[in-house]
């Protein structure tokens, strides 16, 4: 430290105030009645903070409208999503169950027949007797109006090449008798047997099997020796031409909505195409070139009329009220029955076409439709007012579903339909297919409050079974 801080330290530290204590009062006041004069800029910040305390935002409904339509679309988008995901894993889990099916099925069951003696030997070694038979030969005798007889040995198959076997034939018809040798007592129940061939040309070694007639004999046949309930089950039919499946699939639908022009709103009519989903599952007799089929099917059918907003009631000082028909969802159920008929088969595959008809029937309805008001000049209103006149919209017909207690002319219509067909034969009983179709309405028959009359194209995706 230098002689000039030290001199400032010792000046600072002996200072003393000139000033009575009475100044600091008169300063303090000064002070206050300064701020409590109003400027301008005070003014300013006091309104400004009483609007703000008051302020209120104004009430406009369309724009709320909007947000909550914004949200609901959103939803069901979210909702619609989630519906195809859970379609498409339906979709996915029923072709791993067809392929698991067709790979259990060409596991288990061979692939080319195969001998019995190489299947099942074990059952041909425990055959009751058969195998101890020795070797027997067919003593050739000549009979008037016969052909020839010629000796035959018949050997068991080469899976067991140290034994003799007798093989039995058929029993068709009557024919000479000739007695075995060797042993007729071991197995008296074919001690008598016949065989008729023709006569061996010169040079042949041995006879054909292809040339070989049925054996016969002169004891009872073998099924009369059975049980009663075994002896009286008929002989085997042929396998018929015709088999009898039943499917399961899930479908995408294109829906062509047509709504006329509206006499009562005085508005033109417009189309759109929207898109639908839905399942059936159906019973198929099959036959080599014709089938009839029956289908039942469920489908949803969402779509948005053409934006149209009415207003019927209202002035400029207390408002205006309106109404408009925001969406229309149908859930429907249709039974078809059509003919089919089989357009060209290879290896595994199979084209098909079918023509036939469908009834519709909505068995549950949701109409959504909104008033709403437009707030007027005059703020003294006291809230919306009760309109004093009815809405055409309104007025227009809204029926419940068939389910919900609507009528049957009323949530019903009729279609032609028309489609093709491709089919793969995974195996001998299961098969995959897809199947576009389209269903016209002919009839003008229409749904819900706009009369709209519905066109569809869709596309089944499935598995069908054999019974």
């Amino acid at each position: 430290m230098n002689d000039f801080d030290r001199w400032i330290k010792g000046e600072l530290e002996n200072h003393e105030a000139t000033r009575p204590e009475s100044a600091w009062d008169q300063f303090a006041s000064r002070l206050d009645a300064s701020e409590a004069q109003e400027t301008a800029s005070n003014r300013f910040d006091a309104a400004m903070k009483q609007k703000l305390d008051h302020f209120e935002a104004g009430y406009q409904e369309q724009h709320w409208q909007l947000f909550r339509r914004r949200l609901e679309e959103q939803a069901r988008q979210r909702a619609q999503m989630l519906q195809l995901k859970v379609l498409e894993g339906a979709l996915l889990l029923l072709i791993m169950l067809t392929l698991w099916n067709f790979w259990s099925m060409d596991t288990i069951l061979p692939t080319s027949p195969q001998p019995i003696a190489q299947i099942s030997p074990t059952l041909r070694e425990n055959a009751s007797g058969l195998h101890d038979l020795p070797a027997r030969t067919v003593r050739e005798t000549n009979l008037p109006g016969e052909e020839t007889s010629t000796s035959v040995s018949v050997t068991q198959p080469p899976f067991r090449p140290d034994r003799s076997e007798t093989i039995l034939l058929p029993l068709t018809r009557p024919a000479f008798a000739v007695s075995l040798a060797d042993q007729p007592s071991a197995h008296p129940r074919f001690a008598e047997m016949t065989i008729q061939t023709p006569t061996l040309s010169e040079g042949s070694s041995r006879p054909s099997m292809d040339i070989l007639e049925p054996i016969t004999t002169h004891e009872p046949p073998l099924l009369e020796s059975l049980p009663p309930v075994l002896a009286n089950i008929p002989p085997l039919a042929g396998a018929s031409s015709r088999r009898h499946k039943v499917s399961m699939a899930i479908r995408g639908d294109l829906n062509y909505v047509m709504t006329p022009y509206d006499q009562l709103l005085v508005k033109k009519g417009y189309d759109q195409v929207v898109s639908g989903y839905g399942g059936m599952i159906g019973y198929l007799q099959e036959g080599p070139t014709w089938s009839w089929r029956t289908d039942l099917a469920y489908s949803r059918t969402y779509y948005l009329p053409k934006p149209y907003t009415e207003v019927f009631d209202g002035d400029i000082q207390r408002g205006y009220f309106a109404e408009t028909i925001r969406d229309i969802e149908l859930n429907m159920v249709s039974l078809s029955f059509q003919v089919q008929r089989t357009l060209k088969r290879k290896n595994r595959w199979h084209t098909y076409a079918l023509l036939g008809g469908t009834g519709h029937l909505a068995f549950q309805a949701n109409y959504d439709r909104k008033q709403s008001y437009i707030p007027g000049a005059d703020p003294n209103t006291g809230g919306p007012p009760e309109p004093l006149t009815q809405s055409k919209t309104s007025q227009k017909r809204y029926a419940d579903g068939f389910f919900e207690g609507g009528s049957l002319a009323e949530n019903s219509y009729m279609t032609i339909d028309l489609g093709i067909g491709l089919e793969n034969q995974l195996n001998e009983r299961v098969s995959v297919f897809m199947e576009p179709v389209y269903q016209h309405n002919p009839f003008k028959k229409s749904l819900g409050p706009n009369n709209d009359r519905i066109n569809t194209l869709g596309i089944a995706l499935g598995t069908r079974i054999s019974l």
